[in-house]
């Protein structure tokens, strides 16, 4: 993903993960994401169109959660 003119340097995807460890233990990796149109939507993309097997997603409402799977 290539940096867009519009990032200012002080909101610059940094390329190495914060890990960050959970209350419960769990590992989590934490990054930053460019903000501008064109990358979200070239990362969105790269997800749905090469990946699509792995992700879960759906709308979270108070008091429920769909999980969506894609079929083929």
């Amino acid at each position: 993903m290539k940096a867009s003119a519009e990032i200012t340097p002080d909101i610059t995807p940094s390329i190495a993960p914060r890990r960050v460890v959970e209350p419960d233990g769990a590992a989590l990796d934490v990054f930053s994401l460019p903000l501008d149109t064109a990358s979200l939507e070239e990362l969105f993309r790269d997800l749905f169109e090469h990946h699509w097997r792995e992700i879960v997603f759906g709308p979270i409402i108070q008091g429920a959660a769909w999980e969506i799977h894609a079929d083929r």
